[in-house]
Parts: C-alpha cells; structure tokens; sequence
C-alpha cells in the first residue's frame, strides 16, 4: 500500500483553512466585544460622576435640582417614575430633619 501524498497535502490544507476560518470569526468576536467594552467605559464614567452628583443633591436637600432632573430623567426614561421616586426623597430628608 503506498500513501498518497498529493491527497493527504490536499487535506492537510484544508484543515488549515477551516482552522484558519475559526480563528479569524474568534479573532472577530472579541475585537466586537473590545469595542463595545472601549465604548462603554468613558459612559460608565459619566455615569458614575452624575450619580455622585445626584447623591449631593440628595444629601444636600436640593434633590429637586433641574440638572438632577435632567440626569434621571434620562436615565430612566421615565419622567413620572422620578418625580414619584424626587417626592419621596424629599419626603424623607423632611422627615430626617430635627423639628424646630
């Protein structure tokens, strides 16, 4: 029995092309995944510096800022859900008040 080298260079080259295949969709995938994780970052940052600004405003008692609104009103997408949730907050740092 003799082998045939022709045919067995053939299939190795195609093995090789399926794997390279994979490996640029793989490479693919995780240049997406990268780019929405770069994108994401510098958002996740504004975010997190109006967060801390609404926490000064609720801390501060001037929750019913307009930029506050604003930021949570954008964030929600729900304008009437945050006045709700800005009553309540002023419900309660009226109530944490010392009477007098």
């Amino acid at each position: 029995m003799t082998v045939n080298w022709s045919r067995v260079s053939t299939l190795i080259e195609q093995v090789g092309a399926i794997v390279l295949v994979v490996s640029l969709l793989y490479v693919a995938v995780q240049i997406k995944q990268d780019t929405k994780a770069a994108l994401a970052s510098p958002r996740q940052g504004l975010l997190a510096a109006d967060l801390g600004l609404v926490e000064d405003s609720i801390t501060r008692g001037i929750f019913s800022t307009q930029r506050a609104k604003r930021i949570l009103d954008f964030y929600t997408g729900n304008p009437d859900f945050m006045k709700m949730l800005r009553d309540k907050a002023g419900e309660a740092i009226a109530a944490a008040r010392p009477a007098g």
